[in-house]
């Protein structure tokens, strides 16, 4: 291959992603080498044995795109489970060797050397374009610009960069450590209460850790996410190309996926009906919902070529899926149940489908019933396991309310209580799902053509985004999670929109008909910015203004798009050279209508939610002392500290996590907002989480007493009933430590406003402040 052909292949578009994530990782805080070390570990122990076992399983290589970024995917999903067993095992680096005897199989065992094999040259049709490339490697290299933008200006990865974190951050890194030194974890916020969530994202980020020996703050907030969100993005690229068989319908699929949202006709907030976000501020502040979108796009690639297979799937075809849906099951609690329904669907219209094809059509081999029903089944016993090992008591905070989903866009929308109003709920109600349906009008083209219609993969996509739409609206949690229903579920219906898209419009488009869908995606988008303007910028005094407001706003727009779709069709009959176009068109104009808050909730994200103001403040030292902590105890250490109010503040604040993220240790009760205990509560007295008080007052007692009345009682209380072998003493928090603790527990670091003490073994009565001197400080 000449510079020529390296210019041309799909190499040099990933070159530039990858230096260019590298210069902006360094500009924030990531030197080169530790980049390098990241890559190094993601080549050799994820990607490559990942590639080889997916070739191994598969029986045939692809396209060295699709292989790769299989391959990241798979790799990681193994790797996680690996390190589940070597964790437990208490032997965490050992989860390599799963690794190691991939690629040493692959070496020694003559029938799986093949596997090191590539597809071979493509032919002309297959060889990806030139511009497919560099497009797909484009939207790969989205979150880094994001990140840059925004998110890591924001999250420093030293102090006082790191001072004010968004608040689900300290929390996020909190679960990272107690994953990386306990499994089955337990809460680190709260010692002793379970971890109840889904925490395999943060297993793999803990192995990557042991693996490295890279602080996990710097994985979460810069490295771990950026791979796993670009093979997202080849691999659903691949996914639409296998489908509907044009190259363009991938970056189509990427662009509706990340460049369109629910349409906002109103002025007055740039976040008004939320429709889901996958490559924006959500990979850095849900790695579960980044680890699960990944996994989960390799899953729904794979379904679609078991349902279209037939009866006779490979054994390793099923071991693949297995794998992954054992990992997606422990992700992210949104998918598993949602492709549950997606093959209900399937398996439902079947028959349906087989019946109406004894028309006058040929006929043609019936659809096979087996796949459907074997991963049906693989995939229910996986969400069984899940719901019984992992997830417990969080199960009960998913409850049926229809207003929920409503009401939650209303109060995102910067509304005050006073305006709330029938009125508005209902007129919130019907544009919810109106706009929806605008953005993915596409997928109806799917049903007006018989060939997407019978194809069990397009049912399969119209399954899970149903779904996902309907538990959306019709679910609640008392933190707004169902909305991840709906962002699970954007992938499949941005794929069934651009499949609906190219089945209905014509092979070859002329240069008028090009420009009359460039036009008509710029109608949508200007229709909708034209009405917001009309109606202000200010927001309604009254619920029943507000409610005027969206119903008037919605209803232009609705009458805009059908003014533009009648005038498309008109044009259509006048002249014939568009008369292919006319469909396609009035999908593009609705589509179009979403990008302008496409551009408010993806681009401006960057500047308007970070940094967060008014959240949590970690304060000077405790960066410091936290890592001291961790440095000199043991990891099924307990602490307890005098934190779990705001400083300078008389009021508790129930999401503060930070002593345990950086310390990585458990915390007697540090936090309690994001734990099943703490959400059930805040769900039956119906406050917020911030808001939400502890269970066990008895506890919390019994820890103010240690810091505010130390004493050998009040301080053997905590080791004795709580196994507490740890002080921290934040100076600025609400509950002040008495000047007293020095004689009754030993100091043993101060950096800042903040202090470690050990307590002793036994009773200690005796005078200790002669050791305060020998206090190493930060």
């Amino acid at each position: 291959m000449g510079w020529r052909g390296v210019l041309r292949s799909g190499w040099t578009p990933a070159a530039v992603v990858v230096a260019g994530a590298v210069a902006v990782l360094h500009a924030y805080g990531v030197p080169p080498l530790r980049s390098a070390l990241f890559g190094l570990h993601l080549a050799g122990a994820v990607a490559l044995p990942g590639l080889l076992l997916w070739r191994m399983l598969r029986g045939r290589p692809g396209p060295i795109g699709l292989d790769v970024a299989a391959g990241v995917v798979l790799g990681s999903a193994v790797e996680t489970l690996a390190y589940l067993v070597a964790r437990w095992a208490g032997a965490p680096r050992a989860f390599l060797l799963w690794a190691a005897v991939v690629i040493a199989a692959s070496v020694v065992v003559p029938g799986l050397r093949r596997s090191w094999r590539g597809q071979g040259p493509p032919s002309a049709g297959d060889a990806a374009p030139v511009w497919w490339s560099w497009t797909v490697a484009a939207f790969a290299g989205l979150p880094v610009v994001w990140g840059a933008s925004g998110f890591y200006r924001a999250h420093g990865l030293e102090w006082p960069g790191n001072a004010a974190p968004y608040v689900d951050m300290p929390y996020i890194l909190a679960v990272a450590g107690e994953v990386r030194h306990h499994v089955p974890p337990g809460s680190p916020v709260v010692a002793g209460a379970p971890l109840d969530y889904h925490w395999f994202a943060f297993a793999d980020v803990a192995a990557t850790g042991w693996a490295t020996g890279i602080e996990l703050e710097t994985l979460l907030h810069r490295l771990w996410p950026l791979p796993l969100t670009a093979a997202f993005a080849v691999l659903l690229a691949f996914t639409a190309r296998k489908l509907t068989g044009p190259w363009w319908t991938g970056p189509a699929a990427l662009a509706v996926t990340c460049l369109v949202a629910a349409p906002n006709p109103v002025g007055w907030t740039a976040h008004l009906l939320p429709s889901g976000a996958v490559l924006d501020g959500t990979i850095w502040v849900s790695p579960s919902q980044t680890f699960g979108t990944a996994v989960f796009s390799l899953v729904v690639f794979l379904l679609a070529e078991v349902l279209r297979t037939g009866e006779r799937v490979r054994t390793g075809t099923w071991v693949a899926l297995a794998l992954l849906l054992v990992t997606v099951a422990g992700a992210k609690a949104t998918y598993l149940p949602l492709l549950l329904a997606g093959l209900a669907v399937v398996i439902v219209t079947r028959r349906a489908t087989w019946a109406w094809r004894r028309g006058p059509w040929p006929r043609v081999r019936a659809e096979a019933r087996r796949p459907a029903w074997a991963a049906a089944a693989l995939t229910a016993g996986c969400l069984a396991g899940a719901q019984a090992v992992l997830y417990g008591k969080a199960t009960g905070l998913l409850t049926l309310e229809p207003l929920a989903a409503v009401q939650a866009a209303i109060d995102q929308a910067g509304l005050g209580p006073g305006t709330r109003a029938p009125g508005l709920t209902w007129a919130m109600a019907a544009a919810l799902p109106a706009s929806w349906a605008m953005i993915w009008m596409g997928a109806a083209g799917a049903l007006l053509r018989k060939e997407p219609r019978r194809d069990p993969a397009c049912r399969l996509l119209l399954g899970v985004g149903g779904a996902g739409a309907c538990a959306t609206l019709l679910l609640s949690h008392v933190a707004a999670g169902q909305f991840y229903f709906i962002q699970a579920a954007r992938p499949c219906l941005a794929l069934a929109a651009v499949w609906g898209f190219a089945a209905v419009i014509p092979a070859r488009l002329s240069a008028l008909q090009r420009a009359v869908l460039v036009a008509a995606g710029l109608a949508g988008a200007l229709s909708t910015q034209v009405i917001a303007a009309a109606g202000g910028s200010a927001a309604p005094a009254t619920g029943d203004g507000a409610a005027r407001l969206v119903a008037l706003s919605y209803l232009a727009l609705g009458c805009a798009l059908v003014a533009g779709a009648a005038g498309v069709a008109a044009a259509g009959r006048r002249f014939p050279a568009l008369r292919g176009v006319t469909l396609p068109a009035v999908f593009v104009l609705a589509a179009g209508s979403g990008l302008p808050a496409a551009w408010h909730e993806r681009a401006l994200l960057a500047f308007e939610m970070w940094p967060m103001r008014g959240s949590a403040q970690i304060p000077d030292g405790a960066v410091r002392a936290a890592r001291w902590l961790r440095g000199h105890s043991r990891p099924g250490d307990v602490v307890a500290t005098n934190i779990p109010c705001t400083p300078r503040s008389a009021a508790c604040r129930s999401r503060t996590f930070w002593l345990s993220a950086y310390s990585e240790r458990r915390v007697l009760v540090e936090g309690w907002g994001y734990t099943t205990l703490g959400n059930l509560e805040a769900r039956r007295l119906r406050v917020g989480l911030d808001t939400v008080p502890f269970w066990d007052r008895r506890r919390l007692a019994d820890n103010a007493a240690a810091f505010l009345t130390p004493s050998p009682a009040t301080i053997g209380r905590l080791r004795d009933a709580y196994g507490v072998r740890w002080l921290f003493v934040n100076d600025l928090s609400a509950t002040r430590a008495a000047p007293a603790l020095g004689r009754h527990a030993v100091p043993r670091f101060r950096s800042g406003h903040c202090a470690v003490y050990e307590i002793p073994a036994g009773t200690q009565g005796d005078d200790m402040s002669d050791l305060v001197a020998r206090i190493p400080r930060g």
